[in-house]
Parts: C-alpha cells; structure tokens; sequence
C-alpha cells in the first residue's frame, strides 16, 4: 500500500509537467503550419522532437528527488517503497511520451505532405531505415512506443541517480562533481584515448553502442533489450545509493 502511495504522491510531481511538454510541442506545430500559411517557396522545417522529449525525462529525473524523498520518508515510506514507486513513475511517464511522440508522428507524417512542412527526427525512420521496410503500420507503431518509452525511461532513470548523488554530497564534493564528471568524460578521457591508445578505445565504445542499441544490424529488439538490462541496472546502483541516504535540512 505505501508504494502506491508512494507512486500517486511522485506522480502528482509529474503528470501535468508532460501535458504542458506537449501542450508546447502541438502549441510548436500548430506555429508551423501558421508560419507556412503565410509564406511562399520556403519550407519550415522542426526537427528533433523525440530528443526535446529525452532531454525533457531527463531534467525531471534530475529534479524529481528531493522533495518527494524527505516528505514520504517523514511520513513512514520506506527508502525501497520511495525508489520503487519513482521507478513506476518513470515508466508511467515514460509510457505516456511514447504513446503521445507515436501518435504525434504519425500526425506529422500527414502534415509532411502539406504546403511547406516539414517535421523529422524521429527514432524509427534514422535508426532503423530497413526494419521500417518490412514492417506493417501497426507493427511499426507498436515498436516505436516499446523504443521510446524505454530510451524515456532510461534518460529518467539516469537523471534521478545523478540526483541522489548530488543530494548526497556536500558543497566541495558538489563543486568537484560539477565540474570533474564532465571533464573527465568530455576532455580527460578522449584526450588520454587519444594520445596513449590512439583513440581505439572510443572506437571500442561506439563499436559497442552500435552493438547494443541495434544500429550495427538494423534491428531496433536489440536496443529494446539493451535498454531493459541498462533500467535494471540503473535501478540497482539507485538502490545502493538511496540505501544509506539521509533528509538533510540544508542542500
């Protein structure tokens, strides 16, 4: 019982911020067709879609941990019960964008043969050309709702670790964490692959991502497995990190 209520609490955080993300997103293509009414020999193009929706998981991940976490601990919900009702709330959420960036797709797809309009950056159709070949409609629709909520899902998922971890470091430690993490992986790292091993281990890692995520064959079920064992473990190191955590007065 308290890790339903503590998914209906969480939830609450959630639910209206993705009808207002979509709210933008219909408010952005309506602005489009608006915009291609009144001008002539020009296309208007919008891309990007599904990654404004990534990046949108991923900021509520990272801002969805706090406030929820000293208020259901204060009131008897256990560590476990907090984490796990999170969990249902990223794959509700998830579900939700998935469903929506689907239909919302398709949609765009009919704009694209009106006037001046054009809307791209779907998953499906840059990923996976070929498997789009093969497949019927429903199928087509069925697996991207499947890729998208899991790719969702993980973004969240990624985003709420990394706030248990700031949540669970002091100033200094936050400062070195700020700064150190994206140096390391944006600037130490790749320098140091490059000038000792002659970049073959970035090579390596892309070769892998290509791999997993099914880029390499084509084959979207690859990311879609990859991409459950990746939630699982996400989920793991959260739980070894809200374990031991504490409410702090200040943060």
């Amino acid at each position: 019982m308290r890790t339903k209520k503590s998914f209906k609490y969480q939830f609450q955080e959630v639910w209206q911020s993705i009808g207002m993300l979509y709210l933008v997103q219909i408010g952005m293509r309506l602005l489009a067709l608006l915009i291609a009414s009144k001008i002539g020999g020009e296309y208007v193009t919008m891309n990007g879609m599904n990654m404004m929706s990534a990046m949108f998981m991923l900021i509520i991940g990272m801002c969805s941990f706090t406030e929820s976490f000293q208020f259901l601990l204060q009131n008897g919900v256990s560590r476990k019960q907090v984490l796990a009702g999170k969990m249902l709330v990223f794959a509700a959420g998830a579900g939700m964008c998935g469903v929506a960036d689907t239909l919302l797709a398709t949609v765009d797809q009919k704009l694209n043969g009106w006037g001046n309009i054009k809307f791209g950056g779907e998953i499906l159709p840059l990923f996976y050309p070929e498997f789009l070949e093969q497949v019927s409609s429903v199928v087509r629709a069925i697996v991207s709702v499947a890729l998208l909520s899991v790719v969702y899902a993980l973004f969240a998922g990624a985003g709420y670790m990394v706030s248990i971890i700031w949540y669970r470091l002091n100033k200094i430690g936050r400062i070195i964490f700020a700064f150190g993490v994206p140096a390391v992986l944006w600037l130490v790292y790749p320098l140091a692959d490059y000038f000792l091993f002659g970049g073959r281990g970035m090579i390596a890692i892309m070769n892998a991502i290509m791999k997993l995520s099914g880029l390499a064959d084509g084959n979207p079920f690859y990311g879609l497995i990859s991409g459950v064992i990746g939630l699982v473990i996400l989920a793991g190191f959260s739980i070894l990190l809200i374990r031991k955590t504490v409410v702090r007065r200040e943060n």
